[in-house]
Formats: C-alpha cells, sequence, structure tokens
C-alpha cells in the first residue's frame, strides 16, 4: 500500500501550534525590552546615586577614580619635531622624569643628536646610565632622526610617541624662525617667504642653512623619511604605513591639550604631570603673511608632510572616541587646572625677548618648584643631568677605589726601627 495523506482533522492542530508559538516569541520580544528599559532606569538610578555621595567631583572624575587601577609608564621615547610645540612638550616628558629620579638619554654635544643623520647609540653622551640608575635608560626626548632598531636597544620596552603640525602653519614657522630669509639672501623681497616657494628646489640649492633639510617636509625627514623619495607616492604610502605600527600616539599641535589628555590616558600619568608652560611665541619679525595661492603652493611642496598629517589626524580622532564620552568633561576639566598653573607661574605683565626671534614667557618671582621646572628648556635639562652623572660617577670611584698606601720616608743621618721578624 502506498503512504496515507495526512487526516484532514490534523491541519487546525498545526495551525494553532503556530499562533502559540507566535504569541510566546511575541511575549519574550516584550518582556526583553522591557528588561532593557528597566536596566536604563536602573544605570540612571546608579548615577544619580554617585552624584549623590561624590561630594565635588564631576562625574567623569567619579568613573575615572573607579576605573581599574594602571601602573604608570616611566620607558618612553618622544620623537622631537621642529616647530610643532615640541620644546613645551620635551619640558613636561624631562620635568617628570626629573621628579621621578628617570634617567636620561642625552646627546653628546648640544640638544640634537643630530639633524641629518639617523639615530644611533653612538651619539649617546653615555652610552649607559649614570651609576645608581637602573642598567638602561628610561626616557629619550631630544631633536634626532627616528630610528627605531637603535631606540629600541637604548630604551628598551618604550612607549613611541610624536607631535605634528598642519604643513602650511609648521612650514611658515620653521621658514621665519630658522631665519631663512637671512640664509638664502631673499631679505631684500616684501615677503621672503613668497619669493622662497616660487623656485624652492634651485633656491634651497643655493643656502646655506644648518636646519635645511626641514624646508621640505620636515617632519617626514624627522622621522627618518629620505628627501630622496619626496616626490614617491609609493614609497610615501610605505613610511606612513611603518610609522602608523611604530609609534603608540601621535600629538597634534593644532589640539595640544587634546593631546595632552590622550597622553596623560596612554602614559597612566596624573593630571599635574601634563600641566605646561608654552615656551614663547616667534616673534613678529619672522612672521610672513599668508595667501590661499601661497598656501596651496606650500601643501604641494611639502607633499608627503600632509599625506602624514592627514593619515594622522584620522587616527587621533579614533582615539579621542576611544577615550570615551567624558572626554569633553575631562578635558574642561584639564583647561581649568591648567589656567590655574599658568596663572600662578607666569608673570602677566612682562615678557622678555630670546635670541631676536621668540617673545618669551617670565616666571613670577618666588614661583614653586614645578612652576621653575616648566620654564626649563633642553638646555637647562641637559646641564643639570650632565652635573648629576658626574657627581654619581665622582661618588663611584670613591666607593671602588683602594685607598693609597702610604710608605715611611726616610730621612740620611737618622737611624730607623727594623722590622719585627717575629
Amino acid at each position: 500500500m502506498g503512504r496515507s495523506l495526512p487526516s484532514m482533522n490534523r491541519w487546525p492542530r498545526l495551525l494553532a501550534t503556530f499562533i502559540a508559538t507566535a504569541c510566546v516569541g511575541y511575549l519574550f520580544v516584550l518582556y526583553r525590552v522591557e528588561l532593557e528599559v528597566n536596566s536604563i532606569k536602573v544605570g540612571q538610578f546608579v548615577k544619580r546615586y554617585a552624584l549623590s555621595f561624590r561630594g565635588n567631583m564631576s562625574y567623569s572624575e567619579y568613573v575615572y577614580q573607579t576605573k581599574p587601577p594602571c601602573e604608570p609608564i616611566h620607558q618612553l621615547v618622544f620623537v622631537k619635531t621642529h616647530k610643532t610645540a615640541s620644546t613645551t612638550t620635551n619640558t613636561l616628558i624631562q620635568r617628570y622624569g626629573m621628579k621621578h629620579n628617570l634617567s636620561f638619554a642625552i646627546p653628546q654635544g648640544n640638544q640634537m643628536f643630530s639633524e641629518t643623520r639617523l639615530y644611533s647609540r653612538s651619539m649617546l653622551f653615555r652610552q649607559s646610565p649614570p651609576p645608581g640608575s637602573a642598567n638602561y635608560f628610561n626616557l629619550l626626548a631630544n631633536h634626532m632622526r627616528f630610528n627605531r632598531r637603535e631606540l629600541d636597544k637604548t630604551v628598551p620596552n618604550a612607549t613611541y610617541i610624536t607631535i605634528l603640525r598642519h604643513p602650511i602653519t609648521k612650514f611658515e614657522s620653521t621658514f621665519g624662525y630658522y631665519n631663512f630669509a637671512h640664509s638664502l639672501r631673499l631679505e631684500r623681497y616684501p615677503n621672503p617667504l613668497e619669493f622662497f616657494m616660487r623656485t624652492p628646489e634651485q633656491l634651497l640649492r643655493s643656502g646655506h642653512n644648518a636646519m635645511k633639510n626641514q624646508l621640505r617636509n620636515g617632519m617626514m625627514f624627522t622621522l627618518g623619511f629620505d628627501h630622496r623619495f619626496d616626490d614617491n607616492e609609493a614609497v610615501i604610502n610605505k613610511t606612513i604605513e611603518r610609522l602608523d605600527k611604530e609609534l603608540d600616539l601621535v600629538l597634534l599641535t593644532e589640539y595640544y591639550d587634546e593631546s595632552l589628555l590622550l597622553l596623560k590616558e596612554l602614559m597612566c600619568w596624573e593630571v599635574e604631570d601634563i600641566l605646561y608652560i608654552p615656551k614663547g611665541y616667534r616673534s613678529q619679525n619672522r612672521r610672513y603673511a599668508m595667501s590661499d595661492k601661497l598656501a596651496q603652493k606650500i601643501l604641494k611642496w611639502n607633499r608627503a608632510d600632509q599625506r602624514l598629517y592627514d593619515h594622522f589626524n584620522r587616527t587621533f580622532w579614533r582615539k579621542v572616541e576611544e577615550y570615551g564620552p567624558n572626554f569633553g568633561s575631562d578635558l574642561d576639566e584639564f583647561r581649568r587646572i591648567q589656567k590655574q598653573f599658568y596663572d600662578h607661574c607666569v608673570d602677566a605683565n612682562t615678557t622678555t625677548v630670546r635670541k631676536n626671534r621668540e617673545d618669551a614667557l617670565v616666571m613670577k618671582k618666588n614661583s614653586s618648584e614645578d612652576c621653575e621646572l616648566s620654564f626649563f628648556r633642553v638646555s637647562n635639562f641637559h646641564y643639570k643631568f650632565k652635573g648629576q652623572a658626574k657627581v654619581a660617577e665622582q661618588k663611584t670611584k670613591q666607593k671602588t677605589t683602594p685607598p693609597r698606601k702610604t710608605t715611611q720616608r726616610r730621612i740620611p743621618g737618622k737611624s730607623h726601627p727594623r722590622p719585627s721578624r717575629h
């Protein structure tokens, strides 16, 4: 016999089962929605409850203080670029190092390891930290050309950061601060910068200035890029991809306070560690008018720097998003404390001209040690570090050098007792 067809009286049961299942599913969805609504209400209640007992703390401060604890990072390499607020950043890093008794890798001569050659350990003032320190360096924050392999050997397990500035304003600042109008003999022209950008390649070859490598794609050059590839898109892209992997954080001059907040989060530092005093403002006689046409010429001339800045501008705002919803309130709080620190340290009625190119701030009399360290420049730190290293070496020599043996001087005509043979 063939298979019998299902009887007609089974269809009502199947239909009833389907309807019952649909109803149960609908009720389950309603239950989940109600549960989520209630959880939101509970979350709002918890937040209100937290606000009720936290006192004068902002909610963002309360949330921050209830985050899992982290350990401050003391291994740091700062790739110091030119005319990007890097000296201000260098000061707060070295101030942190001094306050926490960390060791610094510093150059042999002035404040730069080298403007032309990639960083090498042979450029160090000392190949190892001074006696009494750890057997490795903690910090490096001076001008150099980025060379990750050699830097890893100098500051092991370091966090790597740098700072970038928009290529137009960075280029204009570089041209004025390093007085290229004088070295390129363009002072007779109404706008030396505008005249230079008419034939930049020709004029750059004709002039003599120790900072001439900064007059095209200067930020990329500091980060290890070779000027031979200024017009090579493939090498530019490959270099930026490598830097994206090798740098943990890239600060932006135009968003300096935001950058320091990201730095604080990355390093697990305190607000007091990122307070700063600007290192001065370029004098008016070193500034040049900027037209739209001139700006476009500068961007085209600094194509690699533009690509670099655009890339890390995007990654910067992704990091801001990753920081979380409290970024805005934390930024407001930091700026409030920063203003108090500035007013506490800076004499608002006085400025001074530094090296005929910079209007520098003046510290109030009888200011705190934090103010004094915040006014330090790279050379001030170097003087202290080298002095401390010499003192530490002298103390070590005194401990390890055996005392000199003294012998009795014989005087002619005078008898001396013989040593006993017992």
